[in-house]
């Protein structure tokens, strides 16, 4: 559902973005490409992939989390309530799926394990 909800949130901050006649960070978006590409790699070389990847995505949405509040704090400080209430949408969203992660981080470590144990090769997915 939280894939679902991307498109649409992507084109809420692209409107943002282009009453100000700017875009996204080609930067930040290499960045980020790199990182998932580094993060994929590590991941083949470890038997405990699916945690950490877990642990990783826990990370991931409490950066967004930070991100969208303080987009929230910089637009209210210049008068930009279009933005504020568009970061203020999909705020809630970044937090519940942060929340949702948190949640299913136990079942993933003990499946893991269990499967580990177990001698599974599915162990790591």
């Amino acid at each position: 559902m939280h894939l679902q909800e991307t498109p649409g949130r992507q084109l809420l901050l692209q409107g943002c973005l282009d009453r100000f006649g700017s875009s996204p960070s080609a930067m930040r978006d290499l960045t980020g490409r790199i990182a998932a590409f580094g993060q994929a790699v590590g991941g083949m070389r470890m038997t405990d992939e699916v945690v950490k990847g877990a642990m990783s995505g826990y990370v991931f949405e409490q950066t967004e989390v930070a991100s969208y509040t303080a987009q929230i704090a910089a637009a209210q400080a210049v008068g930009d309530e279009e933005t504020v209430r568009c970061c203020e949408r999909i705020l809630p969203q970044e937090i519940e799926m942060g929340q949702w992660r948190i949640e299913n981080l136990p079942h993933i470590v003990t499946a893991y394990l269990s499967r580990s144990a177990d001698g599974r090769d599915d162990g790591k997915r």
